[in-house]
């Protein structure tokens, strides 16, 4: 079975194939397999080999393709695709809405015309997405309670609906009170912090910052995909700009956070569009290898703090 998933960030990808995988088979029962075309490493034949192969044992074999339209070996893959078991789970991933319909492998996944598509959180998808998980969930707040989870809260999905299932919980009233100790500000913060060490090359400050991060015992898993946003964010401004847009005129395009936006913006100051770029990559391997059991997570992201601030 094929399917198309688009989608603002790979974590987002990451967690509809999760859930969509979750509603036939137990998730931790299944032989994945991860190929990111963005990266210089991909094993290109592994995949194809994945695609056309049956399985010797039992376990339900799902493969996730993260897009890249300029890859060289596209044709390839589209061929592997078309010939693929149908009991084999596969989705394309694609980040933003960057494809054609006429790109071999985007040709290929869409035979059986199943396509998932996952709005970006933007602010007002974000207060959309609150007000109705608070329905959903029989929380009652104020309209200034309701601003400050807006405040608060990350674009998260998951973390989002598991914040609101935890009010859900409380027994009494909530109160504005109780309301701020029960959610506090999400570690974007900390995490842009954490960015503007890394863009500064500040190893002292990095490797600090991550440390305040494993007190407060954040799982560095959950680091790297706010970590990706903050940099393609800055990716995107840099785009702009080559482009000859200007600063005032980008958030009506980028349709980001204010504040967020503001921070990136002033991130970019230390940096450059490649060093970025650069960055991006590392961080996409890494969280690559971390899911297919390949590195340790604490390791791995130490590794790649000190890659980054060389």
């Amino acid at each position: 079975m094929k399917t198309l998933v688009v989608a603002h960030s790979k974590s987002d990808i990451h967690d509809v194939i999760k859930k969509e995988v979750s509603k036939t088979i137990d998730p931790t029962n299944v032989d994945w397999f991860f190929y990111d075309l963005n990266e210089n490493d991909v094993d290109v034949d592994d995949l194809i080999h994945q695609c056309i192969s049956l399985s010797m044992f039992d376990m339900p074999r799902v493969i996730l393709i993260y897009f890249n339209a300029n890859h060289k070996r596209n044709k390839d893959v589209a061929e592997a695709l078309h010939y693929m078991d149908d009991a084999i789970l596969c989705f394309v991933g694609v980040e933003g809405k960057r494809f054609s319909a006429q790109d071999p492998i985007i040709s290929a996944i869409s035979v059986e015309k199943r396509r998932i598509e996952i709005q970006a959180l933007t602010p007002r998808v974000k207060s959309d997405l609150i007000l109705s998980l608070l329905k959903q969930y029989k929380v009652k707040l104020s309209p200034s309670q309701i601003e400050y989870l807006n405040t608060v809260l990350s674009n998260d999905r998951n973390q989002i609906e598991s914040e609101i299932n935890k009010l859900s919980l409380y027994p009494s009233e909530i109160t504005n009170s109780t309301l701020k100790v029960l959610v506090r500000p999400q570690m974007s913060d900390s995490v842009f912090e954490l960015s503007k060490a890394i863009m500064k090359k500040d190893l002292n400050q990095s490797f600090g910052l991550y440390q305040d991060l494993m007190l407060l015992k954040v799982d560095p898993v959950a680091i790297i995909p706010i970590l990706a946003w903050q940099l393609r964010l800055m990716l995107q401004i840099f785009e702009l700009k080559a482009h000859g847009m200007p600063v005032a005129s980008m958030n009506q395009v980028l349709n980001e956070n204010p504040y967020s936006f503001e921070k990136a913006l002033e991130y970019t100051r230390f940096t450059s569009h490649q060093s970025v770029k650069q960055l991006l990559m590392m961080l996409s391997h890494l969280d690559a290898n971390i899911k297919q059991g390949k590195q340790d997570k604490k390791i791995g992201f130490e590794r790649f703090l000190l890659e980054s601030v060389r």
